[in-house]
């Protein structure tokens, strides 16, 4: 199965996951205005720079978009002439193993007659083709505000759906990624293509530090502090590190003191917050 096993409750079953319309909504669900990315894997041996990655992206958002369309006027001749028994051209509802009509008709070796209800799966897939990139308008809008990353060592990419430098809201309109089903019908899509490996998407980040203190303290995530209640707290006191190295300009070890770094290299400064010595040995030809 190509799609990640939590995707499906994850991203569809989440109506936070959905683009929010504006900042006054995104305020209502705590101003989640992180950038919402689909992360595709690419079969073996495709990709390998990000050029290849951003040429074969291209070519399947292209193809997704043509298939879409082949769906859409498909599902215009299914509600104008019923069951036809024309030849179905290659679409995403015919492609995708839980809405094809040839797989659909069995169950389990049995036949499923007519006049029986179509499976929960096959419903809510079915329905979110219907009112996603099948639909008339094809989700226009989240194509539109779309960008591609290649994805870390060039086997893959991101499709991000609402880029931090560009449209970081969607428009309120059900062509955007605002609607769950534009972006859980091109999950659909992307699983069907032969040149995916495999479909997730990205959550976002939260900090547990107030967790964190409690689990380290105690090994239980309720809120219990023995250090803290007993004035064990860390202030004030050096902790000596011993690495490879340090990078005096990282954001986290450089001082904050009007750029004032001290004498750290010979000897102990305290005029700086954070590293107050640096000491270099030279025993095996490492620092």
């Amino acid at each position: 199965m190509k799609l990640d096993s939590g995707i499906v409750k994850d991203v569809c079953l989440n109506e936070q996951w959905a683009v929010p319309w504006s900042y006054s909504d995104a305020r209502k669900v705590g101003d989640k205005t992180w950038e919402r990315k689909i992360r595709v894997g690419l079969r073996p041996g495709l990709g390998g720079t990000k050029e290849k990655v951003n040429e074969v992206a291209d070519q399947m958002i292209e193809e997704i978009r043509h298939m879409a369309k082949a769906g859409r006027r498909q599902r215009k001749l299914l509600r104008r002439e019923g069951d036809s028994t024309r030849k179905r051209k290659e679409s995403i509802t015919e492609s995708f193993s839980v809405t094809a009509s040839t797989i659909t008709k069995v169950f389990n070796g049995r036949r499923i007659a007519d006049d029986e209800v179509p499976l929960h799966h096959h419903q809510f897939w079915s329905r979110v083709l219907d009112e996603g990139i099948e639909s008339e308008d094809g989700c226009a809008e989240m194509f539109e505000a779309l960008s591609m990353e290649s994805r870390f060592s060039h086997t893959g990419f991101d499709l991000v759906l609402n880029p931090a430098g560009g449209q970081n809201f969607a428009n309120n309109s059900t062509s955007s990624a605002g609607n769950s089903a534009c972006i859980c019908s091109l999950i659909a899509a992307l699983s069907v293509h032969p040149d995916t490996l495999e479909v997730s998407a990205n959550q976002p980040i939260e900090l547990h530090n107030l967790q964190a203190q409690h689990l380290i303290q105690s090994g239980r995530p309720q809120a219990q502090t023995p250090f803290f209640d007993v004035g064990l707290t860390g202030k004030d006191q050096v902790v000596s590190v011993s690495d490879t190295g340090l990078s005096m300009t990282h954001c986290y070890f450089k001082n904050s003191n009007a750029g004032d770094t001290g004498n750290v290299f010979n000897g102990v400064s305290f005029r700086n917050c954070t590293c107050i010595e640096f000491s270099c040995r030279n025993t095996t030809g490492a620092y």
